[in-house]
């Protein structure tokens, strides 16, 4: 009988919930908010790993998660953090050839992620932005050195596609771009391009661009240019909307007698719907090398943050809404921040936070004690080498298809940031859980889980890789297997031994969600995949072919899947968790006909795992948490 994967694993690194610190200091910050209000800031850490650290519904935060690594090639372009319309986070990310990644919350408000997705690949990649359309729908920019693409979703939360906005020169070696959405729902994006021609470069001195949809969700203007304003070098580009809807642009720009001090210029449209001419805001201290960060007050006002060159966090503010500014004040007492992270967001009550990185890359944060008001000096956000602290994995397992509550004992195994699997290691007929360190890539296998301690223990693999659990020679006992890229490797020699013995296929692409599964009931669990970006599942007995002989949508894009036997033939089905439900497709897989058995058991924010706990030949279902 084939064994049923946590699929939630097949999403990447999708840990249970519990702090733990990150191995190294953090670079570059950004800053989310949940449906619910509370701020999640994610980091990643210098080997390309996303950390998150979300704020808690009774105070305080969370502490830092290692989340997933970013596959292929090293980061470039991001994190960056924009919410779906059903109130689930999701975060961008671009690699240095040109590789456009995203993971998204499993839920709203919970602490599930998948792992990291690739949506696209461009030549490669000089700058990314994202947007909300007026619909909901995401909508990415990605500059690659020649052509700004848009990729959007095609209905909220659901599929992807690309359109080439055109041909704009980018100048510098940073080649940023931004978007907005203007008061009507029009889409707006800016970028640099080349300018007029000098002696010395026949590309010139550097100029905005920028293009719009002509209407809400229709096609685009040609692009434009805005100008510019100084004859320096362009280092970063930012833009917010203010209280009257008028979109604001600003650009740091090199000052004339040291390219790693600038200043901030903006410009903005007025009502008749042109762009004022520019407006130097700078005070010569900004580093040009580090990020800036941009936030709305609760009453309109535009707030604008940062780093001096002599490494602290400085700020200005609109005096009153729509209207003139202050001159630049620095944030805090503390003088140790670097180039590696700055970001800002407005916490539910309307006080601004802002997180800033030192220059070892260590997290800290401000905030406004009042809307609008004072601010605090700068505090330790759960510093990244802070002790590491691990909660334990809860089980809550059923024999019912039908149960909503657990009908076993709950027991405890592993910790955060384990990722639990399910196998029948001993050729009993029953399953049992076990876990696997994506930190480490070490399996922790056990018969008896309910005593906390593991029999087997190995690495295989490397780490991050997505686990999964299968009998590959129709033995009776499971083996453990790990996905890198789109290759399964499945170890042969028994989880009794340290000897390994390896078979591979590759099946799928990449950002497919690896399925395991008896289809045909020979015994032999067969590797298949699932497509979170459709919702389809691809099924096959002969996964070495590269083709499916199956394949169906089942349940809404972007769910959870999972495997098991629901009537006890032998042979497995799917099945999908979305919010609390589990889905359990009770048709064949050779049929396109759908019949389905729900149940709902656990929370949102449980991570699903299915096995045949009594050895009755079915299958049934569990949450962790």
């Amino acid at each position: 009988m084939a064994i049923a994967v946590v699929m939630v694993a097949g999403l990447g690194v999708a840990v249970a919930p519990g702090a733990s610190a990150a191995t190294s200091g953090l670079w570059a910050t950004a800053i989310g908010k949940n449906e619910d209000g509370r701020l999640e800031v994610v980091a990643f850490n210098s080997t390309d790993v996303l950390y998150t650290n979300h704020q808690l519904a009774g105070g305080g935060w969370s502490g830092w998660q290692a989340r997933a690594h970013i596959p292929n090639s090293f980061v470039v372009n991001g994190p960056i953090v924009r919410s779906n319309k059903d109130g689930r986070m999701e975060i961008f990310a671009g690699t240095a050839d040109g590789r456009l990644y995203h993971m998204w919350q499993l839920s709203k408000n919970s602490g599930s992620w998948s792992g990291w997705a690739q949506i696209d690949q461009f030549s490669m990649m000089t700058g990314l932005s994202a947007v909300v359309n007026l619909d909901g729908r995401l909508e990415v920019f990605v500059a690659d050195g020649f052509y700004v693409w848009s990729v959007y979703q095609t209905s909220p939360g659901v599929g992807w596609e690309k359109a080439n906005l055109g041909h704009v020169l980018t100048w510098n070696a940073n080649g940023p771009v931004v978007a907005a959405r203007n008061s009507d729902g029009r889409l707006e994006v800016f970028g640099v391009g080349c300018g007029i021609a000098t002696p010395t470069n026949e590309c010139g001195i550097p100029h905005i661009y920028h293009k719009w949809q002509k209407v809400v969700g229709g096609d685009w203007s040609g692009w434009e240019p805005m100008g510019h304003c100084n004859d320096r070098t362009v280092t970063s580009v930012n833009v917010a909307q203010n209280k009257d809807g008028r979109l604001e642009f600003y650009e740091i720009r090199t000052t004339s007698t040291d390219y790693l001090k600038g200043d901030l210029c903006a410009t903005w449209q007025q009502p008749d719907g042109t762009w004022h001419a520019y407006e130097n805001r700078g005070n010569g201290r900004i580093d040009t090398q580090a990020p800036t960060a941009v936030a709305s007050n609760e009453d309109g006002r535009i707030e604008v943050f940062s780093i001096s060159a002599d490494n602290h966090v400085q700020h200005m503010w609109q005096t009153a809404a729509n209207g003139g500014w202050s001159g630049w004040a620095n944030l805090g007492t503390r003088g140790d921040f670097g180039r590696l992270g700055l970001a800002a967001n407005r916490n539910a009550d309307g006080r601004l936070e802002v997180v800033a990185l030192t220059s070892n890359g260590q997290p800290y944060h401000s905030w406004q004690k009042t809307a609008g008001g004072d601010w605090s000096d700068w505090a330790p956000l759960e510093a990244a080498d802070s002790p590491v602290t691990y909660n334990v994995l809860d089980f809550y397992l059923t024999d019912d298809q039908n149960s909503g509550a657990a009908t076993r004992p709950v027991f405890q195994y592993g910790n955060s940031p384990m990722v639990p699997i399910t196998g029948d290691w001993d050729g009993d007929g029953k399953d049992t859980v076990s876990t696997y360190d994506p930190t480490s890539g070490r399996f922790f296998i056990s018969n008896t889980p309910a005593t906390g301690a593991a029999q087997y223990t190995f690495v295989y693999g490397n780490p991050n890789a997505v686990p999964f659990v299968g009998d590959w020679d129709g033995d009776g006992k499971d083996n453990v297997g790990v996905r890198m890229g789109y290759t399964f490797f499945m170890r042969t020699s028994p989880v009794t031994t340290a000897t390994e013995t390896t078979q591979s296929v590759a099946y799928g692409d990449a950002p497919m969600v690896p399925l395991v599964g008896d289809w045909d009931g020979d015994g032999k669990d067969t590797v298949s995949a699932y497509d979170p970006g459709t919702g389809r599942f691809l099924l096959s007995n002969n996964p070495a072919t590269g083709a499916a002989q199956y394949s169906f949508l089942y349940g809404n894009a972007n769910a959870v899947p999972f495997v098991g036997d629901w009537d006890g033939d032998g042979k497995d089905n799917v099945g999908v968790r979305m919010g609390y439900t589990f889905f359990m497709r009770t048709s064949p897989v050779t049929t396109a006909t759908e019949t389905t058995h729900s149940v709902a058991y656990g929370d949102a924010g449980d991570l699903p795992v299915i096995g045949d706990w009594d050895g009755d030949g079915k299958d049934s279902q569990g949450i962790v948490r």
